[in-house]
């Protein structure tokens, strides 16, 4: 009796599934299987004996190749394989400039809210005629808060320039720097005297700095910076730190500022000084520190000094900054 009864079990089930996988069987119909392919290929469940294993068709029972599949030739440039995606037309001309960053990334590894028009960033304006380079950029200046998360949780502000403070900064720092006198003394454009037109902006919030930088483009290269401010509860690396002079002395040293991808500075509010915005600025056209915690003289010697000769000459023929010739001097 109990054998009777697993065998109906077991029947009652086959007809289940039967009828699950086919409905219609029991009116003896057997409907037309609709494809994605429309009949072109045989299309199996993992299930099923038959499986495609890329482009061939494969008997799991009896492991031979059955049949193969027709490789849609458009497929790599439909779907971007990775071997395709990868292929570059050129190395990016200002990969040196960022010697932290992998050459592979893009736009700081942050697509959404960067953009990357031409791989460079800055200009110089060169007028053959009169023997001139002039340094032009443009700096967005935040003015609304800067929000911040202390480290119970909280949220805070960290306000930003005044109106006032932006404009000083737009006066200033040109006037402090043109009053330099700056030429070229070397290289290519030796005897040209260097012109400074650095313009500072309301660039509102720190993330619309930032997408505003993103945006200036002038002679189809990008020359928007963003410039902002914080201490060391924004930024912990703003905090003063001991160091051991090697002479049984201590010294205390507090960072100025940083300036991160020769594009966005921020500014330490507890040294926020005309020196130390000048010498993030210089980071924004293409300076860097020597070996050490600075350079032994100039503008990248730290606490920072006026710009010497040899910043002048790298201003001058550096290529980090795009030469832009004028029209009539082509």
């Amino acid at each position: 009796m109990k054998q009777l009864l697993h065998f109906l079990f077991i029947l009652s089930l086959i007809s289940i599934n039967s009828f699950a996988q086919n409905p219609f069987e029991q009116y003896n119909y057997k409907p037309k299987v609709a494809t994605l392919s429309q009949g072109e290929y045989n299309e199996f469940h993992d299930q099923d004996t038959l499986v495609q294993i890329g482009s061939v068709i494969l008997n799991t029972k009896t492991q031979e190749i059955v049949a193969f599949v027709k490789k849609d030739t458009l497929y790599s440039e439909a779907t971007l394989e990775p071997d395709i995606v990868s292929r570059w037309l050129s190395p990016d001309p200002l990969a040196e400039k960022y010697p932290k960053w992998t050459p592979y990334h893009y736009v700081h590894n942050n697509p959404l809210n960067m953009i990357d028009p031409d791989g460079q960033d800055g200009i110089r304006v060169i007028d053959k005629k009169n023997k001139t380079i002039t340094i032009k950029a443009v700096y967005f200046v935040q003015s609304a808060d800067r929000n911040y998360y202390t480290s119970k949780g909280k949220t805070k502000q960290f306000g930003g320039y005044s109106e006032k403070q932006i404009s000083k900064m737009q006066e200033g720092t040109n006037k402090y720097l043109n009053k330099l006198s700056l030429r070229v003394s070397d290289g290519e454009y030796k005897g040209y005297s260097i012109n400074f037109d650095l313009e500072f902006r309301d660039g509102g919030t720190v993330e619309q700095s930032k997408n505003s930088a993103q945006k200036e483009m002038q002679d189809g290269h990008s020359i928007g910076n963003s410039f902002t401010k914080g201490d060391s509860n924004v930024y912990s690396g703003f905090a003063s730190k001991e160091i051991d002079n090697g002479d049984g002395t201590i010294s205390t040293t507090t960072v100025g500022g940083i300036t991160i991808g020769y594009k966005d500075v921020m500014m330490n509010s507890s040294k926020d000084t005309k020196m130390n915005r000048i010498h993030e600025i210089f980071h924004t056209l293409g300076f860097s520190h020597p070996k050490g915690i600075g350079g032994s003289g100039g503008i990248m010697k730290y606490p920072p000094e006026k710009p010497n000769q040899n910043d002048a000459n790298q201003l001058g023929n550096d290529s980090f900054l795009p030469a832009v010739i004028l029209e009539d001097e082509k």
